[in-house]
């Protein structure tokens, strides 16, 4: 990886909607550089070779769909979409002088029958990366990539006007996003590690769970028992700090990324424990790190918007951070406030969810923290029906 400014034209980057080769036109591109693996024997990592991401900060594509896609224009910074359609990764400054570049999330929201807004709810600090560093791209032969990846659609991008600003500054994200976006930080320009989405404090949380999941365990190397979910469907383990399961898909997509990555969850499928060192091979603590963050700001996305049986209202708060902790550990369906267990038989759901609250304590302070007007998903859907009519 290597950050450069300027014209580029070979790019991965892009959206769902125009596909993920979206050139940047405009004289002042600011990008990361690829690079295949080396030595590695795989030549379809040769696909990545000289390969170009754009800043979602100075480039924005078309997104959205149905009614919504009106909301912000049908604009969304350029990015990519590796973990799947939850959230859109985007690279946002690079620094050439430090050679370091951060990376940022941006959610959508989606009602049924109407369609899905652009990706455009957002920047969620994300991880900054270092020249040479490992950076997951996901796959390049994904269905929505291959689909559109040819058309004549992909040359429509708008410069956002954006200037270059000091490394690590958030808050002056595009300006078509600014005036639009119902969602800002304060203090971001903090780091990920002081981050909040939605009033819950990402890192806060992460070491919360760990507290259950791992301490006293091995943290980042622990490994769990073996066990079948879904019937039988999903078979595994629990890995490392935060034991995300072998099958779940942020683990999935970056430990499959890596050479004999796939051939490593398939012995673990079969019953295989591996060892601390195979897991600091496949799942790193980085990865880890990366896969819960974004774990778990979805969980947040989704469980915000859902009401609590208890109270009659949207989850928040303390609720929110006790519903989170449950998906976490029973699963995005599971019952709110459930009495059901593990395979140990040591927390019920209910239970999980108050201990994880209870060591996520209550100092929150002086911590970014993203604020959204209540109002803002009513309204959009408003302004977009009557677009829309």
């Amino acid at each position: 990886m290597t950050t450069k400014k300027t014209y580029s034209l070979g790019t991965i980057s892009g959206s769902d909607v125009q596909g993920f080769s979206v050139p940047c036109t405009q004289k002042d591109c600011a990008y990361v550089e690829l690079d295949n693996l080396e030595n590695v024997g795989a030549s379809d990592r040769n696909q990545l070779e000289g390969k170009q991401w754009i800043s979602g900060k100075y480039q924005e594509v078309e997104g959205g769909w149905g009614i919504l896609k009106a909301v912000n224009n049908g604009r969304e910074p350029t990015g990519r979409l590796p973990f799947g359609k939850a959230f859109k990764v985007v690279v946002m400054e690079t620094d050439e002088t430090t050679d370091t570049v951060d990376t940022a999330l941006y959610f959508r929201f989606c009602a049924w029958r109407m369609g899905c807004t652009p990706y455009f709810i957002g920047p969620i600090p994300f991880f900054s990366y270092q020249v040479n560093a490992l950076m997951f791209v996901g796959n390049l032969d994904s269905g929505n990539e291959q689909s559109v990846s040819d058309a004549s659609v992909n040359t429509t991008s708008t410069p956002t006007g954006a200037k270059r600003e000091v490394k690590g500054n958030l808050s002056q994200s595009n300006t078509v996003t600014n005036q639009i976006n119902p969602c800002t930080f304060t203090r971001a320009n903090r780091s990920i590690v002081s981050q909040s989405f939605y009033g819950v404090n990402l890192p806060l949380l992460g070491n919360a769970i760990a507290e259950i999941e791992s301490a006293g365990s091995g943290d980042y190397k622990a490994v769990g028992v073996y066990t079948c979910a879904d019937n039988g469907l999903n078979c595994g383990r629990g890995l490392g700090r935060y034991q995300f399961m072998s099958y779940n898909p942020y683990a999935v997509r970056l430990i499959a990324a890596k050479s004999g990555g796939e051939e490593f969850l398939k012995r673990v499928k079969q019953g295989y424990q591996p060892t601390g060192s195979e897991l600091f091979e496949f799942f790193p603590p980085a990865d880890q790190d990366r896969a819960f963050m974004a774990d778990i700001a979805n969980k947040i996305q989704v469980t915000q918007t859902e009401i609590d049986p208890i109270t009659g209202q949207l989850f928040t708060g303390e609720r929110l951070i006790e519903r989170v902790a449950q998906k976490h550990f029973g699963g995005d369906n599971s019952k709110v406030d459930a009495s059901s267990s593990d395979v140990f038989g040591r927390l019920s759901l209910k239970d999980y969810g108050k201990t994880a609250l209870a060591f996520y304590g209550n100092n929150n302070n002086d911590n970014g923290t993203l604020t959204c007007n209540p109002g803002f998903t009513s309204r959009y859907i408003s302004n977009a029906q009557n677009i829309g009519n």
